[in-house]
């Protein structure tokens, strides 16, 4: 899989991926510590566990880290193993869930968070019903 940096605004994000929680240290190296870590957090602990979220976190040290990849309804395939974050974000010392389906970042409050849990839970940046047409429409096309 992959994993992404991106430099913008004054911040460094970075996009875990499907990874595994122990690239070689050359990459480690390469990522350097990030201001919001978007990683791959989900109540059964599909492709990390909790203890490698710690881990990651602790190497990365980002201010802010937002689950993605977990279960959604009406978004996620129904025979997904997948499940919300809740858990996870509920033994957090320092958690919140957004109200919206997107949020906008600037660096020097993202700098002020110390170790914030951010969480768009079934949040969305789209209407479902309108996705949910399109997939309907490709299929029938």
């Amino acid at each position: 899989n992959s994993i992404l940096v991106i430099e913008t605004a004054g911040m460094r994000i970075l996009h875990w991926g499907d990874n595994r929680p122990n690239p070689p240290e050359e990459i480690w190296n390469a990522i350097g510590n990030v201001d919001v870590a978007l990683l791959p957090i989900d109540g059964s602990e599909h492709v990390l566990s909790y203890q490698q979220i710690d881990t990651v976190r602790s190497r990365l040290k980002p201010h802010i880290t937002i689950p993605h990849h977990y279960f959604v309804w009406n978004i996620t395939h129904r025979a997904s193993c997948l499940l919300p974050p809740d858990h996870w974000m509920k033994k957090q010392r320092n958690s919140k869930f957004t109200d919206k389906g997107e949020i906008t970042l600037q660096a020097d409050e993202v700098r002020r968070q110390e170790d914030l849990a951010l969480c768009f839970g079934d949040k969305v940046a789209f209407d479902p019903k309108d996705e949910l047409k399109r997939k309907e429409n490709r299929v029938g096309a």
